[in-house]
């Protein structure tokens, strides 16, 4: 499980630098009226199952370290939002993220 929450993380990390956006993207006049923008991430599910202590079940290929199964996609997302939340974005690679970050977003998933 530890090395598909790493291949999710790396993945996120490589996108990252791909789809960050331009500052000069940002408008500079404020008499244009507000673009709606996308809220925070809420994980309702994970809220859910963390309240309740009923753990989802997450089934892996043991060749590849890869998830998959019904609740696979929630599985990533939560991976994708823990290292969004804990780790910086000034880091360009997961093999360059702390240890002790890495030991808190696994504590995190075996809770």
């Amino acid at each position: 499980m530890r090395l598909a929450i790493a291949n999710i993380v790396a993945l996120h990390f490589s996108c990252v630098n791909r789809y960050m956006a331009d500052s000069t993207d940002i408008p500079s006049s404020s008499s244009e009226p507000k673009k709606r923008v996308r809220g925070c991430t809420t994980m309702k599910k994970i809220n859910k199952v963390r309240t309740t202590g009923v753990k989802l079940k997450v089934e892996f290929d043991s060749k590849t370290g890869k998830c998959y199964g019904e609740n696979s996609a929630t599985f990533k997302s939560y991976a994708a939002f823990l290292a969004r939340s804990t780790c910086s974005i000034l880091i360009d690679d997961w093999p360059h993220v702390d240890d002790s970050t890495k030991d808190s977003i696994w504590d995190d998933f075996k809770v």
